[in-house]
């Protein structure tokens, strides 16, 4: 599972929307203060922690697992 956008924008590749997404969170993590470029954000690993009340809204299937 991924987290970013999910399908790109017509006449745009997968590239072109992977490097926006991280360009966009780039120039949030700037606007707060934190020197940090794009490629270095998508180097980072990072998880989706699941509120109880959106994982009773989705159910529990496959793949919806408490963070370790």
């Amino acid at each position: 599972m991924v987290v970013g956008p999910d399908e790109p924008s017509e006449g745009r590749s997968y590239e072109d929307e992977d490097e926006l997404h991280w360009a966009s969170l780039q120039q949030i993590a700037q606007r707060q203060g934190v020197a940090v470029d794009a490629h270095e954000l998508s180097q980072l690993p990072h998880y989706v922690v699941l509120t109880e009340r959106l994982r009773a809204r989705v159910g529990r299937g496959p793949g919806l697992h408490d963070a370790d």
